[in-house]
């Protein structure tokens, strides 16, 4: 069992291996999906760079504002990690199964992933708690949230720790987490068709967000077969073929939010323009 944990660690971060084949880890489809994950990694630091400078740019002390500013601090914390570790997932890959980097990256995987993934639940959380900021200034929101980040990635990472190579238990811990997130967006995006929350930008952005999410509670539920000998389990490499066109997306739409920011044209809440032309509309067969 101790075998199959670490190769099982190894495809979290890479891809899925067959259990059953004595090829080398070298010659198993590892590589691809690590490659494809350091790329989405990069384009979510890109995200939340863009995102950094959105919440930069606004002045106000509007619960959007605070939208912003908890977004791109919490996804620039979970992604700079994610791009080391898939850094070092290429490097523990190339040097091979025995290779100290190789041992040093199995044991430090869990520790990472839930680091990660409190953070990420900290996000939906935070973004669905935003009614309660309202008056607050954006100041002390900016340095609320860079100390709740922080600690919530310190005690994901020593909970992975201990919790060490347990077999399906770090993928069962890691898919009751995602659910507890994927409730806190839903939340947060139901939220923001009544409350002026979110933006229309920043609500689009985390609509195909909570779809990935979604998407990885499914797949860590799944790849429990791996330890349980099921012949099918679901391949990792779907995880960053999701997440790279929501990233980039979410780039496009923060460039956008920002060049109206920047040139001062006001924007509103997810429904405000569609019933201001309803209502433009009526006026005009009036």
């Amino acid at each position: 069992m101790a075998r199959s944990s670490a190769r099982h660690t190894a495809e979290h971060a890479s891809s899925s291996p067959d259990p059953k084949s004595g090829e080398p880890l070298i010659s198993q489809p590892f590589m691809t999906t690590a490659i494809l994950q350091f790329l989405a990694a990069v384009l979510a630091v890109v995200f939340s760079i863009w995102a950094w400078r959105v919440a930069r740019q606004l002045d106000d002390d509007s619960l959007g504002h605070a939208a912003w500013i908890i977004v791109a601090v919490a996804v620039l914390w979970r992604a700079i990690p994610e791009v080391m570790q898939a850094s070092v997932a290429i490097w523990a890959l190339s040097a091979g199964e025995g290779s100290r980097v190789y041992e040093l990256f199995i044991r430090y995987t869990p520790a990472v992933n839930h680091g990660r993934t409190l953070i990420s639940v900290g996000l939906g959380w935070g973004l669905a708690a935003l009614p309660l900021m309202r008056g607050q200034p954006v100041r002390r929101v900016w340095v609320g949230v860079s100390i709740i980040v922080p600690v919530l990635a310190l005690i994901g990472g020593y909970t992975g720790w201990r919790e060490g190579m347990t077999s399906a238990a770090h993928l069962t811990s890691l898919s009751v987490l995602g659910a507890v997130e994927l409730v806190g967006l839903l939340v947060a995006l139901q939220l923001a068709l009544f409350v002026d929350t979110l933006d229309r930008y920043l609500w689009a952005f985390l609509c195909a967000y909570a779809v990935n999410v979604a998407v990885k509670v499914l797949w860590y539920s799944g790849a429990v077969g791996f330890f349980l000998g099921q012949d099918w389990y679901p391949p990792a490499k779907v995880l960053p073929l999701l997440a790279m066109p929501a990233y980039a997306a979410g780039t496009l739409l923060a460039r956008r939010r920002l060049a109206r920011a920047v040139s001062g044209a006001p924007i509103t809440g997810v429904f405000e323009q569609n019933s201001a032309t309803v209502e433009s509309a009526r006026k005009v067969r009036s």
